[in-house]
């Protein structure tokens, strides 16, 4: 059984929010969030994976702008054997722009089997920019697998140059990797219809 959820930040109304969601059994669940508006918002949002053979895709995708002030708290719950789960945060953040992520990927102690991955980049764009991110594993059980990586960098002068040299100004230039850099993992989801309508509404705001 698949489910897909489809979310923006501009969809919430409170400062403060909380989203508790639990997975059933063998249950495929991809959940994106998109925030691109210049708003302050504190989100917790817990992922319970409570079910044998149950399976997570978890996309976090910011266009960080002037004025966006973002706290995310990401708690991923592995409470029962053979579950998965697969976390990718793609930020782009530019002047002004403020991101603050804290991921935690627990594993209980009869989650044994359990597979879980989270995997952030962050490109930036510009100057007085607050991008923190601390991914951490609490792992109780020894026959799991569980990793985290997370990287930053900027835009490099030969990708600028490649695009330039090609007549494309500068601002689509970077318009055209912001792009791409935060829509590559969403192309892995395998359900085409929502796919496409991910990566529009993220196109559509860069």
């Amino acid at each position: 059984m698949n489910r897909f959820i489809f979310k923006r930040i501009s969809e919430y109304n409170a400062l403060d929010i909380k989203e508790d969601i639990s997975l059933k059994q063998n249950e495929v669940l991809v959940f994106v969030l998109i925030i691109d508006t210049p708003q302050k918002k504190n989100i917790d949002m817990n992922f319970n994976l409570k079910k044998e053979f149950c399976k997570l895709h978890l996309y976090v995708i910011e266009n960080g702008i002037l004025g966006q002030d973002i706290n995310i708290n990401l708690k991923i719950e592995h409470i029962y054997p053979n579950t998965i789960s697969k976390t990718y945060i793609r930020r782009v953040m530019r002047d002004g722009s403020l991101s603050f992520i804290k991921g935690l990927v627990k594993i209980d102690k009869f989650a044994t089997g359990s597979n879980a991955y989270f995997n952030e980049k962050t490109l930036l764009l510009g100057d007085r920019i607050v991008s923190k991110v601390i991914p951490s594993l609490e792992i109780i059980p020894n026959n799991v697998k569980a990793s985290h990586a997370s990287s930053i960098s900027g835009i490099r002068e030969d990708e600028l140059f490649y695009l330039e040299s090609r007549g494309i100004n500068k601002k689509d230039s970077i318009n055209s990797i912001s792009s791409g850099f935060l829509i590559a993992k969403l192309k892995d989801i395998e359900d085409q219809k929502f796919r496409e309508k991910v990566i529009n509404e993220v196109i559509k705001n860069i």
